[in-house]
């Protein structure tokens, strides 16, 4: 059975990334399909409510914490573009959305081979680093805690869309 009821016209929106909080609230974003004007939305589902906490973006991706609950990221894709936001573990509130990291949009007739990506999913390290897949660019970026690029792992595929941590090095 459905957890809540979708909180937007399905014809023209749905549900893309999601995550759960330090304290495990869930937050999933939506994509809105026709591109434009940017009306896609996160929200937070706790206690079996579902609340829009923020919108003004298209293609909703990157949800991460800071290791010190501090800060929650989220990306708008087809802005290129990652947000950095207070976030209140207490109470679950976001608060100063404001860029953490932007990348150049694809030019027109650009060959993929020269395009860095969009900012797709992302995961967070213990070290506060923020890495985000490079969705069309062939690579995933380490970005530190100003949002400058750290590293960048160069990948034999095109469009990946979500990084993670595993094995008993988490490497």
């Amino acid at each position: 059975s459905a957890l809540a009821a979708p909180p937007y016209d399905p014809a023209k929106e749905r549900f893309n990334d999601g995550k759960a909080d330090p304290l495990g609230r869930l937050w999933v974003g939506t994509i809105y399909e026709p591109r434009e004007p940017p009306m896609a939305a996160l929200y937070r589902f706790d206690r079996e409510q579902l609340e829009r906490m923020a919108g003004g973006i298209t293609v909703s991706n990157g949800l991460a914490w800071s290791p010190d609950a501090g800060t929650m990221y989220w990306s708008d894709t087809k802005a290129h573009t990652v947000y950095a936001l207070d976030f209140n573990a207490g109470d679950g509130s976001i608060a100063h959305r404001r860029v953490f990291a932007s990348f150049p949009a694809k030019q027109p007739n650009q060959d993929l081979a020269t395009y860095g990506g969009r900012p797709d999913g992302a995961a967070m390290d213990a070290e506060g680093h923020y890495w985000c897949a490079m969705f069309e660019g062939a690579r995933l970026l380490r970005l530190a805690p100003d949002g400058r690029i750290s590293r960048e792992v160069k990948l034999p595929v095109r469009c990946p869309t979500m990084p993670c941590f595993g094995g008993a090095d988490l490497k």
